[in-house]
């Protein structure tokens, strides 16, 4: 779940009758389907910062969690809200609690941390979700919302991609069981910087990461999912396509144009060589240049207009697919 650029104080096309404007309110909205992304939930102003209050059902009789919206604070300079892909991989955690239960969690990129929140509900052993400072005060809204929700602890942890990745715990050789993200592979002059990250989450021969890309969450981005998870990423990792029939995630929250990927790190070969992770040159984690990388600024900002094709794709019984 990434904060998106997009203009600020615009809203999703396709739900400008029914979204708020500040100080108005509207019945609590359920989580229960992709398309329940076209509307805000109730408005309240009494919460710091005032937000968008909805809800993401969980299964088993477990409380539902609660979401905080900010889609007027900036996570890169635009609104900042849930995305399709998101929910994805929420949904993929619920399907299959046992990828969780018990186990050391990181996420990358959390944004709003409903992914980090939804494997603490299902019995991780640990959960850290991490994201840029300037947006860890949404996360730890949405953390403090549930504080009182049985069994769920969340840490909220800084993170530029290529700094130094927080601890697992326990023997810290092992790396953290499983890494989620969604959404995270849109720039291409960030890869490096992710894969950086993935490497110092990820223990040789231990532990994965499952990460969902949604090519209509932006201009061309097949082609960077092609880019990053077929031709970048296989020199760290072995990547393996979700393939849709698996059913790793409800049919209400799939998409053809959403994607999921298994990555594990790569054990040395028969000479014992591994290849290190991308030596991160600037000192600065997450937004450097790396060694043999022309240096890439992404120019697209995602519109309003690619949210709205999104949805019509959804209407249509089809997405946005390629690469």
């Amino acid at each position: 779940d990434r904060g998106k650029m997009v203009s600020v104080g615009s809203r999703r096309k396709d739900a400008q009758e029914s979204v708020l404007q500040p100080g108005g309110r509207e019945s609590k909205v359920q989580l229960d389907s992709l398309d329940t992304l076209r509307s805000f939930g109730e408005f309240n102003a009494s919460l710091s910062p005032p937000a968008y209050v909805r809800e993401f059902p969980m299964p088993d009789g477990k409380a539902s969690i609660t979401v905080h919206e900010h889609p007027d604070k900036a996570g890169l300079g635009g609104e900042f809200f849930l995305w399709p892909a998101s929910l994805t991989l929420c949904s993929s955690l619920i399907t299959n609690p046992s990828l969780v239960q018990s186990k050391r969690v990181l996420e990358l990129g959390a944004s709003h941390g409903l992914a980090s929140l939804v494997a603490s509900s299902l019995g991780a052993k640990r959960v850290v979700a991490t994201d840029q400072a300037h947006v860890l005060p949404y996360t730890r809204a949405n953390i403090s919302a549930n504080a009182s929700l049985p069994g769920v602890a969340v840490e909220a942890h800084p993170l530029l991609w290529g700094a130094a990745v927080p601890d697992a715990g326990g023997d810290s050789e092992d790396g953290w069981d499983i890494v989620l993200g969604s959404d995270l592979t849109f720039n291409k002059a960030s890869f490096p910087h992710l894969v950086a990250a993935l490497c110092g989450a990820l223990a040789s021969g231990g532990g994965r990461a499952l990460l969902v890309h949604d090519d209509s969450s932006v201009p061309q981005g097949h082609v960077l999912r092609r880019q990053f998870f077929s031709e970048y990423a296989p020199k760290w990792f072995s990547v393996t396509r979700v393939a849709p029939e698996d059913g790793l995630a409800s049919e209400r929250f799939t998409s053809p144009s959403i994607h999921m990927y298994w990555l594990h790190r790569r054990t040395p070969d028969e000479n014992g060589f591994l290849e290190p992770p991308p030596t991160i040159v600037s000192g600065e984690g997450g937004t450097g240049e790396t060694e043999g990388l022309e240096k890439e600024e992404s120019k697209e900002k995602v519109s309003i207009d690619d949210m709205a094709r999104f949805f019509r794709g959804l209407d249509a019984g089809k997405g946005r697919e390629g690469g």
